[in-house]
């Protein structure tokens, strides 16, 4: 597969246009449409409709976007993987829905990249979807996520659950709605869950799908958010954000995720045992804090 191809597919397909395809690749419209033929004419199938007024995917060409992406992300890491230094030369491929960064992924790797010199770390943040699909291609060697599908060849691992607790920045008390709550998109399971309690409505004034810019926003013009307990601890204590008390949390279970045939490397054991005592203290600190909050 040319990855120019595939860049160019993918360029067209968010642009809708073969002009500002061309305009972005830096290359001629005549160039944009020769490749696209040339793409269409590799896979058998006509991927866009084109019209006056521009393109539009066919089901085809819809499909092929996982496709296209794929082959760009393996073809990276081929890359990356062929330039790594020698102190360095065992690339471990990791990827984490981005709620789980703070307090666990991060620090997960941090240990890695400390206690193995011969290994360096190639980090991505993506959707469950996305990452179930890619350790099956074996575009990731693990991951950690919320959302786990049963695939041939890769092992999951049940880590803790873990709540996520309604914070505030000034104190307040339990209401049917906040006019300052920020919702936060914490993944499928959350978004069922917390449809259950909102009232129908009701459309939260602020929406957004990364915990951290949440927690920023909240920060600097107020309001209230959930959050998962390993965000909030020191915040809470120092006085920074509030619990709101009666309202209760959101649990979730945090998984590992790896493929198979990493058990097979002298380092991975010692890596799985040290993400287990990191969750193991997590879990720890989680109970003490929903205890104290008298949450559950």
């Amino acid at each position: 597969m040319n990855i120019t191809l595939a860049r160019t597919y993918l360029a067209v397909l968010d642009l809708r246009n073969f002009n500002r395809a061309a305009e972005y690749l830096n290359v001629t419209q005549s160039t944009v449409t020769t490749r696209i033929n040339s793409l269409e004419s590799l896979v058998g199938q006509r991927l866009f409709h084109r019209s006056r007024s521009g393109v539009e995917p066919t089901d085809a060409g819809q499909r092929f976007r996982t496709y296209a992406e794929m082959i760009i992300q393996i073809w990276k890491q081929a890359q990356q993987d062929l330039l790594l230094p020698n102190a360095r030369s065992t690339q471990f491929k990791f990827a984490a829905e981005s709620a789980l960064w703070p307090g666990l992924a991060k620090d997960f790797l941090k240990k890695i990249y400390r206690d193995n010199a011969n290994i360096s770390v190639l980090v991505e943040n993506k959707s469950a979807d996305a990452i179930n699909s890619c350790l099956a291609q074996g575009i990731y060697d693990a991951a950690l996520l919320y959302d786990v599908r049963p695939r041939t060849n890769v092992v999951f691992e049940y880590l803790f659950e873990e709540q996520l607790v309604l914070v505030s920045t000034t104190p307040r008390t339990q209401c049917v709605w906040h006019p300052e709550y920020t919702y936060v998109e914490w993944g499928r399971d959350f978004d069922m869950e917390h449809a259950k309690i909102k009232p129908p409505e009701i459309t939260p004034p602020v929406i957004i799908n990364y915990g951290n810019w949440a927690l920023d926003w909240i920060e600097e013009l107020g309001g209230s958010a959930y959050f998962p307990t390993r965000m909030i601890f020191d915040k809470v204590e120092e006085g920074t954000l509030h619990v709101v008390p009666d309202v209760n949390p959101f649990t979730r279970s945090v998984w590992f995720s790896y493929r198979e045939k990493m058990a097979e490397n002298d380092w991975f054991p010692q890596i799985l045992n040290d993400l287990k005592e990191i969750s193991e203290r997590l879990k720890e600190r989680n109970a003490g804090f929903i205890k104290k909050w008298k949450l559950l």
